[in-house]
C-alpha cells in the first residue's frame, strides 16, 4: 500500500517475479472511508501512511507513530 499527494502516473507498474501490483488511485476522502470501513488489507500501513503525510489531523505528522513525549528523529 502506498499513500502520496499531488502524485503524477508515469507509466505502468513493473513488478518482479511473484509480485502483484494494481495501482488504484482515489480521492483521500474515498481512500479514508475504505480504511474506515474495513474494506483493504494492511490498514495500519494505510493509517500509518497517513499520519506520516499528515493527513490524519491531530498534530503534526508523525505524531501519532510517536510515543508521547519522545521527540521527532531527524
Amino acid at each position: 500500500m502506498a499513500v502520496g499527494r499531488d502524485a503524477t502516473r508515469v507509466g505502468d507498474p513493473t513488478p518482479g517475479e511473484g509480485e502483484f501490483c494494481e495501482p488504484v488511485v482515489v480521492p483521500l476522502v474515498s481512500f479514508r472511508r475504505q480504511l474506515a470501513a474495513g474494506c483493504l488489507t494492511d490498514t495500519d500501513l494505510g493509517y500509518l501512511a497517513l499520519d506520516h503525510l499528515g493527513l490524519l489531523g491531530g498534530g503534526p505528522p508523525g505524531a501519532a507513530a510517536r510515543p508521547e513525549g519522545s521527540q521527532r528523529s531527524r
